[in-house]
């Protein structure tokens, strides 16, 4: 990872006052921390973004957020991050990370704020070519099945991709023979649930067209208006 300056500031623990309120007050001291820090801020929020799974402490995670944090400070112009796999490397960059820094951002625009969703991952690696086997796509549904389980005010689910579509299937067990994948396919689901199906975003599929910007938007807008209705 790049090197990065940091400017240090007097510690505020020097204040007896401070500590003393800490102590009596444990829940805003955390709740502090997680938004002055981001390496707190991914401790905080762990249990929502990985509902049952243990989160481990490690010191790569705490050096990746003082890096990223350098990078929202405009310290860090470029930050290359070489790490092996499945070392929650993707959730702190791609979710933890934007959160943190909307959080206390006044210019954060409002159009990127998350509000009563989740976003998860039928495949929690990226394998060679980007090309999940069958195998890793099964390895990976207990996570995803678990998500769903610990979501109790669900109402929509929108599948990125058949991969998406075929695994939040099965966690249902549902056959997919019946649900075939298609760009804006709705599916009822148990439970009263509705699934939509959209084309994955990936760069393939932008650049040829095969999803363009209006296809995307008009289903988001779609979803958005079943979930106003429900």
């Amino acid at each position: 990872m790049a090197q990065a300056a940091y400017v240090s500031h007097q510690s505020p623990w020097r204040d007896e006052g401070i500590v003393r309120q800490a102590l009596e007050h444990p829940g805003e001291l955390r709740a502090e921390l997680a938004l002055r820090r981001l390496r707190h801020f991914v401790r905080a929020s762990w249990p929502v973004i990985e509902p049952g799974a243990t989160y481990l402490e490690n010191w790569h995670i705490d050096a990746l957020c003082e890096h990223l944090e350098a990078v929202t400070n405009n310290q860090i112009k470029h930050l290359l991050v070489n790490v092996p796999p499945r070392t929650s490397k993707s959730g702190v960059i791609s979710v933890n990370w934007p959160v943190w820094s909307w959080l206390d951002d006044p210019n954060a625009p409002e159009d990127l704020q998350l509000v009563d969703c989740l976003i998860t991952n039928a495949v929690r690696c990226v394998p060679p070519a980007n090309k999940p086997t069958t195998e890793e796509i099964a390895r990976c549904r207990p996570f995803l099945e678990a998500r769903l389980q610990a979501l109790a005010t669900l109402k929509t689910i929108l599948a990125l991709g058949r991969i998406a579509h075929d695994s939040t299937l099965a966690a249902f067990g549902l056959k997919r023979s019946a649900h075939g994948f298609a760009h804006g396919a709705q599916h009822a689901l148990p439970g009263g649930l509705v699934l939509y199906d959209s084309y994955h975003c990936s760069r393939l599929n932008t650049n040829t067209g095969r999803l363009t910007t209006s296809m995307f938007e008009d289903l988001l807008a779609e979803v958005a208006a079943s979930l106003r209705r429900a």
